[in-house]
């Protein structure tokens, strides 16, 4: 058995709550995880991903290859909420993003539900 934390965990970012797993690839939600892939511009709720690989770092060890945000990640998206992984890519939810892929068409959510497989996604290739 072996834990996997994310290297800039943080309390309440909600990580694990959703998991995927394929070969030797882990993926890790943390919807409620607030900075960029370089822990710089805070964004409340805005979420991630984290990328674990077995025997990475050593063997057996299943070590954090890449955390993962999205692109026009804003407060409140919760990215990350849903994850899964097949071979070389990742599909993550934002179960709250208010707007389409050209940075339009903007809606909110009175009552946002709790994590589940929800538009939109965002597919990543590993």
């Amino acid at each position: 058995m072996v834990k996997i934390v994310a290297d800039d965990r943080g309390a309440n970012d909600e990580f694990g709550e959703c998991v995927s797993i394929s070969g030797d690839n882990i993926i890790v939600g943390a919807w409620f995880e607030d900075e960029d892939e370089d822990g710089l511009n805070t964004l409340s709720y805005a979420g991630s991903a984290y990328l674990f690989s077995k025997n990475r770092d050593g063997p057996d060890n299943w070590g954090q290859q890449k955390k993962i945000v999205a692109s026009d990640r804003a407060s409140g998206d919760r990215f990350g909420c849903a994850v899964s992984i097949s071979g070389d890519y990742a599909v993550i939810g934002a179960h709250t993003e208010d707007e389409d892929a050209s940075g339009g068409n903007m809606w909110s959510s009175i009552s946002p539900s709790p994590c589940r497989l929800s538009l939109p996604y965002t597919l990543c290739s590993l």
